[in-house]
């Protein structure tokens, strides 16, 4: 199970890396930026979550979870960012917002520099599985604090990609499909393991990538939405700009 487990999560870090150069492309597109900065961290995210499964060695699994853990954080802020953009929120309270939220990443960062400070108890030597979810490891606040984090991250961005699918009459299909699926698939992909898939690890990263796929689609077609949305408005109101 391990196995298969950790060679998905190595084929995720394959798709990712192949997405950084598709959004790289389009970087200059709303959404484009972040989403760059998303499959990076993504990839990353992947690769070392992989190794620490992977891996027995404490001291490998320490720093392979530490970097994990970080680029959690950063793909859900890029994420969340990449969103706002997509539903033309990017505005200077949203962007102080998230700003504020990409704090986590980099206190965590700077958590696992400092020796005092700990986001998890450790358990005495390493072991099969995620360090994360073994048998002596305990939880602390600290780690609490970065996972509420992550989810009021994810709330948000799935407001607003609900928000941009129902009140805009100007999606196409293609782009429509991607607004949602983007939205829905991390609590689809969280609610189908916890109630009826058996999985050994955390499978929620996959439908970050899920996500992430369709945001890039979504990305492929935003100029389309840009001209439609210019050949749809009235000519007597030259300003509206708003979804």
């Amino acid at each position: 199970m391990y196995e298969r487990f950790v060679l998905a999560l190595y084929f995720l870090a394959g798709v990712s890396t192949l997405f950084v150069a598709l959004a790289w492309r389009r970087r200059d597109s709303p959404g484009g930026t972040p989403l760059v900065l998303f499959h990076v961290a993504l990839a990353v995210g992947a690769f070392t979550y992989a190794r620490d499964v992977a891996a027995t060695s404490l001291s490998s699994q320490v720093l392979y979870w530490q970097v994990a853990t970080v680029a959690q954080g950063v793909v859900a802020i890029s994420w969340l960012y990449a969103a706002l953009q997509f539903a033309n929120f990017d505005r200077s309270l949203t962007r102080r917002i998230v700003g504020l939220l990409a704090l986590d990443p980099l206190l965590v960062a700077v958590g696992f520099l400092l020796p005092g400070m700990r986001l998890l108890e450790l358990p005495a030597a390493g072991t099969m599985g995620s360090l994360l979810h073994a048998t002596e490891a305990q939880i602390t606040p600290l780690f609490l604090v970065h996972m509420g984090t992550i989810l009021v991250t994810a709330l948000a961005g799935t407001t607003v990609l609900i928000q941009l699918f129902v009140r805009s009459r100007h999606l196409y299909r293609t782009q429509a499909a991607a607004v949602l699926v983007a939205g829905l698939a991390p609590w689809t992909v969280a609610l189908t393991q916890r109630y009826f898939l058996q999985v050994p690890e955390d499978a929620t990263i996959f439908a970050w990538g899920i996500s992430g796929v369709a945001l890039a689609a979504g990305l492929y077609t935003f100029k389309t939405l840009t001209r439609s949305r210019r050949l749809t408005r009235p000519s007597s109101r030259p300003w509206a700009t708003g979804l």
